[in-house]
C-alpha cells in the first residue's frame, strides 16, 4: 500500500473518517478500505481553548480588582458616605397603603384578556 504524504501538523485540528466496503457476488469478492483527514480550518483544541480561557480569566480579574481599587479610592473620598449606608434603615420607608406604579397597573389589567375573551363570546 503507498504510503500518502500530507502537510498535516500537531496543531491542525483534524477530522479523520474510515470507510470500509465490501462487495460480494457469486463471481467476485472485492474489499476496499479508505481513510480521509481533513484539516479543518477555524477550529481549536482543546488545549488552545483552555489556554485562551485562561487568558480571559486572568484578564477579566485584573479588571475586578481595578474596579474594585476604584471603589475604594470613591469611598475613601466620601467616608461620611459609606457611613450612611452602614447606618441606614434597608425599610425602604414605603407605606404598605401606597401603590407602586407596577402594582397599580398590574390591578388594572389584571383578567382583562380573559373578560375580553368572554364578553366578546
Amino acid at each position: 500500500m503507498p504510503a500518502i504524504e500530507a502537510n498535516v501538523t500537531n496543531d491542525d485540528v483534524t477530522e479523520t473518517q474510515h470507510t470500509i466496503c465490501k462487495i460480494a457476488t457469486e463471481d467476485v469478492v472485492a474489499n476496499a478500505r479508505a481513510t480521509v483527514t481533513t484539516v479543518l480550518t477555524g477550529a481549536c483544541k482543546a488545549k488552545a481553548m483552555d489556554e485562551k480561557f485562561a487568558r480571559l480569566e486572568k484578564k477579566l480579574i485584573k479588571e475586578f480588582a481595578d474596579i474594585k481599587w476604584l471603589l475604594y479610592n470613591i469611598l475613601e473620598q466620601q467616608p461620611d458616605y459609606l457611613k450612611n449606608i452602614q447606618n441606614a434603615n434597608i425599610y425602604d420607608g414605603i407605606s404598605d397603603d401606597y401603590l407602586s406604579p407596577r402594582q397599580d397597573e398590574i390591578n388594572k389589567f389584571n383578567n382583562t384578556v380573559q373578560n375580553l375573551s368572554t364578553s366578546n363570546g
